[in-house]
């Protein structure tokens, strides 16, 4: 049953793939394969967060947690601590969030002595976290050196996600901020791997990209990627001048919160733009329709912001690594 709900999943039939998964999951643990069971439930757990379903995400990632200590394998135990910090940080849950990344690292460094960082789908997950906190010197940092340990099968998704990072961490509309942008929505299509490939063009925000988001969402139901979709498309609106239309894409993003339990975007929701013919309150620029409100995915300065010299101090635009010449993706892979 497993097997029948990766390859629903792989074909883009999320909703569908719920029932085997659960079911695979079910049989790993009355045959006591906890490390099977971890890992099955973090990828069901995955899937109800790509949907949406945020409530279903966080209770099935804690119980992975607990199979994986069952399990006593360190790897499974600081990957599934990593996914369920995920879904709690989607949820606005920044606390527990924060801490469980931090033990996820210190189980790693236990397991791999020779790593000392979350990298791949764990390390983007938590420079994403870390990025909300304003500390964009710590992203360049990490994602200079995790970029520079992509290999194997998954080596054009773990670069493109490390490109996102340091994307979303350069001064925007700087010249590295479009490269490295540029490069994770590249890699990210390369690797075939349909989650992971909206978060890059959300974060490089142009029409077109959002146009594609938008099919990717609504084909296959990911309905947080579709709640960035209104609010990007909100932004773009304003800056248009066109109130009207941001304010139907704000109110279809208010919803599907509500819907999904997707409170990392509620500071964002705070203030709806006002109808033009609106006169029951002064005119007055709120945080949301500032011009100096960041895009979706901009990192907010920090207090102490690093300027764009310091920035590339930190991570100078590297040299193309070699697999960016080859045309394979990568197989199929876990949700995680």
């Amino acid at each position: 049953m497993n097997q029948a709900g990766s390859t629903l999943r792989g074909l883009g039939r999320l909703t569908e793939a719920i029932k085997p998964m659960t079911e695979g999951a079910a049989d790993a643990a009355d045959m006591e394969h906890w490390t099977d069971t971890a890992r099955r439930l973090s990828n069901l757990s995955g899937l109800h967060l790509a949907l949406g379903n945020l409530p279903d995400a966080v209770g099935t990632a804690r119980r992975a947690v607990e199979f994986a200590d069952r399990s006593s394998d360190d790897v499974q135990r600081f990957k599934r601590r990593a996914n369920l910090a995920d879904a709690l940080h989607q949820s606005r849950e920044f606390a527990e969030a924060t801490q469980l990344f931090a033990e996820a690292e210190q189980i790693k460094k236990k397991a791999k002595s020779t790593e000392q960082l979350l990298d791949s789908i764990q390390g983007y997950r938590y420079c994403d976290l870390l990025l909300g906190r304003g500390e964009v010197a710590e992203v360049l940092r990490r994602a200079s050196e995790t970029i520079r340990k992509g290999e194997g099968p998954y080596a054009l998704l773990e670069i493109g996600l490390d490109h996102l990072s340091l994307g979303r961490a350069h001064p925007p509309d700087s010249y590295e901020a479009a490269h490295h942008l540029d490069q994770a929505v590249d890699f990210l299509r390369r690797a075939g791997q349909l989650q992971y490939l909206p978060l890059a063009l959300l974060a490089r925000g142009t029409l077109q990209d959002l146009d594609e988001v938008f099919r990717i969402a609504t084909r296959s139901g990911m309905r947080l990627h579709l709640t960035d979709y209104h609010l990007a498309s909100a932004r773009l609106a304003l800056r248009d001048g066109d109130r009207p239309k941001a304010l139907d894409h704000f109110t279809k993003a208010d919803t599907l919160v509500q819907e999904t339990g997707y409170h990392r975007r509620d500071p964002e929701l705070a203030h709806p733009p006002r109808r033009p013919d609106d006169h029951a309150r002064p005119h007055k620029i709120t945080p949301f329709l500032s011009a100096t409100y960041p895009p979706l995915f901009q990192t907010p300065s920090p207090p102490h912001a690093i300027s764009e010299s310091e920035a590339n101090h930190l991570c100078p635009i590297p040299q193309k690594p070699s697999i960016h010449e080859t045309s394979q993706t990568c197989p199929p892979h876990p949700l995680r």
